[in-house]
């Protein structure tokens, strides 16, 4: 039988004492166990009896040893039960290379004509096996510790005729059928010239029986009834827990616990907390048998007099703002408290960033003053005058769009470090593929980035014409600019026939439809640099690079530039050349004017190289410089050109 010991409030307790007896031989004089105690006799015809030695002990100080004599029988007398369901326990020691037996007897103290079960430890004259406890009625077995002390369990329920033994916890016989019809005594003989064991803290006690039938009625916002079928061997009444639904009722906190008079198997419970999920046990307390095992849960929920709102639906949302519908509650008569956390807050016990309320049958809001670019959760409950006010409905959980672009030129390398690769944002159009930031394409030529570590790349997988989504840039503030200008370099190479496309769109605005600007159908199976004018900018710009898989290799894009009347993409400008471009250690201007001054600025606007060569031709050292994009400002003549070079 299992004991459980509960850790709440100390209401269920492990076994005080046994209805029955038990015997822990600490009082008995050392020698012959003959007539020190009138719960053991000498088995019928007997010629010695078991000694009480100090020699080993499980609990200090003395045990009871069987020798090897054949010849020490005793018997433990249990009362010739019939009816009830009854446990022995003992433990015992077995030292190496020595052998144990015990038996199960019909009678107590007359000579018994049926044995009810014979249990041998190790190979007896009789039967057995090395290193094994076996049972004559079954062919199942289990080790034990020789050389150690080992508990022995028994189960006799004489209302079903069952028989359950464990060995230190160790399943001997799981409910296998017992012959008798009574428990009479356990019989404990030197069964041949290898026996000699030890038996310490012999305990019978009745089986403390588990309540059934538990029930739940009149449950309302804070209080509810139960009610179980009581068992004969209840003393003192019955201990019940309450935890939230799921808890383990061992460990976890209970939300309320109590007990029972003797007899009493009703509870009426209060004070609980309105649309709540509890789960309820019970056992019973049978006084000095123990307590039993908990009852199976029983789940409830309390009602709410106040229903919370439904349905969060995210309506839009910018770099600063959002929009929140809900399906409103019946019971609400004072509108709606909203609030909103940093996301993955405790929302009962953290601050809250904003928070707010709203009118009467309201059932949605538009919330302003958010940070771009950051995740927050959404809450919202119900007032309900005076019902109160529901419980929080969420998390509506959302991002905030980054703040518009309004600095040019701006280039997106995808690179992990990039400030604005966060702000790019996906719609899968058919499918569900992702761009992905990684370096090269899936396979073939094109196996690193054009520029730095990580490229965009999207699917090769089988397919055909599916799927296709965008990737989208952030919102872009064009509004300041002349003559915008898309650059990007992009790659889609043929594989096995089968070719990825890519098309290019902008739009005006969130809400305005994508319009196609380009469409790319061929084989790219290298680094290839395009140009497109951004035709009708506006404060609220975006553009799409749209993947569609053929089961090609994978499309790839990298280093994304926009800025205003790009004039860059020859090598050759009007009054002067420079190359190579892409450099690598060192790059050569020349022209028919004196060349006054060459300005290199990085992606971020920071001047890293400036010279005043004053002649017609020089050869700059870019060895020092990082691999990337760079605006080279040429001051020639009279004139001032800017152009774009790639530093590998």
């Amino acid at each position: 039988m299992k004991k459980f010991y509960l850790a709440f409030c100390l209401i269920f307790i492990g076994y005080s004492g046994y209805s029955q007896y038990q015997i822990d031989f600490d009082s008995f004089t050392l020698g012959d166990i003959s007539g020190q105690s009138t719960n053991i006799i000498p088995w019928p015809g007997a010629t010695s009896s078991p000694q009480i030695t100090s020699s080993q002990s499980f609990s200090v100080s003395n045990s009871m040893q069987v020798r090897n004599n054949v010849t020490d029988d005793v018997v433990f007398q249990l009362g010739n039960k019939t009816s009830g369901s009854w446990v022995v326990e003992f433990m015992m020691y077995v030292p190496s290379n020595n052998v144990g037996y015990w038996n199960i007897q019909e009678n107590e103290s007359t000579l018994p004509n049926q044995w009810n079960a014979d249990f041998y430890v190790g190979t007896t004259a009789n039967g057995g096996a090395t290193g094994l406890i076996t049972h004559d009625q079954s062919t199942t077995t289990v080790s034990y510790p020789s050389g150690s002390w080992f508990s022995v369990e028994m189960n006799i329920d004489l209302d079903n005729s069952t028989l359950s033994t464990t060995i230190d916890g160790s399943v001997l016989l799981n409910t296998v059928l017992y012959p008798g019809s009574q428990l009479g005594g356990i019989n404990f003989y030197s069964v041949d010239v290898n026996n000699n064991y030890f038996i310490d803290d012999f305990k019978l006690y009745e089986f403390c029986y588990v309540p059934s039938n538990v029930s739940v009625t009149n449950i309302t916002t804070t209080t509810a009834d139960f009610s179980w079928t009581g068992t004969s061997t209840e003393t003192n009444g019955y201990s019940w827990v309450i935890v939230n639904a799921g808890d383990d009722p061992l460990t976890a906190t209970p939300v309320q616990t109590g007990t029972t008079a003797t007899g009493v198997t009703n509870v009426s419970i209060s004070n609980l907390t309105p649309e709540s999920d509890y789960d309820f046990y019970v056992l019973g307390d049978c006084g000095v048998n123990g307590n039993s095992d908990l009852s199976s849960a029983l789940n409830f929920q309390t009602p709410t007099t106040c229903l919370a709102p439904s349905n969060l639906n995210l309506v839009t949302t910018s770099d600063t703002t959002v929009e929140v519908s809900w399906t409103i509650s019946p019971d609400e008569m004072n509108g709606y408290e909203w609030f909103i956390f940093i996301t993955g807050a405790d929302p009962d016990t953290d601050t809250p960033v904003l928070s707010g309320v709203t009118s009467t049958g309201d059932s949605s809001v538009s919330i302003s003053n958010l940070t771009s670019n950051t995740t927050y959760d959404f809450y919202l409950s119900a007032d309900c005058s005076t019902d109160g006010v529901s419980k929080l409905e969420g998390p509506l959980t959302f991002t905030t769009l980054c703040s518009p672009l309004a600095s040019f030129p701006f280039t997106e390398d995808f690179e992990s470090t990039s400030n604005t690769l966060a702000c790019w944002s996906q719609i899968q159009e058919d499918g569900t593929a992702d761009w992905t930031f990684e370096e090269g394409s899936s396979d073939g030529n094109i196996t690193t980035a054009y520029s730095g570590i990580q490229n965009a790349r999207f699917v090769s997988v089988q397919g055909i014409n599916t799927p296709i989504t965008k990737l989208v840039s952030p919102i872009l503030d064009l509004s300041t600019l002349n003559n915008p200008t898309l650059s990007f370099y992009y790659g889609q190479e043929n594989y096995v026939g089968d070719q990825n496309e890519m098309k290019v769109y902008y739009r005006e605005s969130s809400t305005d439809s994508w319009v196609e600007i380009a469409h790319y159908t061929s084989s790219v199976d290298d680094w290839t640099q395009e140009v497109l004018a951004l035709p009708n900018p506006s404060s609220t710009y975006q553009i799409a690079f749209e993947g569609i898989n053929y089961f090609g290799r994978a499309n790839v894009l990298d280093d994304v530039l926009i800025e205003d009347n790009l004039a860059l993409h020859s090598n050759n400008v009007e009054t002067f050349n420079y190359y190579p471009n892409p450099a690598q250690s060192s790059m050569t201007f020349s022209g028919k004017s004196v060349i006054k001054n060459i300005q290199f600025i990085d992606i971020l606007g920071k001047e890293v190289m400036n010279v005043f060569p004053n002649k017609t031709e020089i050869n700059l050292n870019v060895d020092h410089l990082k691999s990337g994009i760079y605006f080279v400002n040429v001051n020639i003549g009279n004139t001032n050109k800017t152009v774009k070079i790639v530093k590998k």
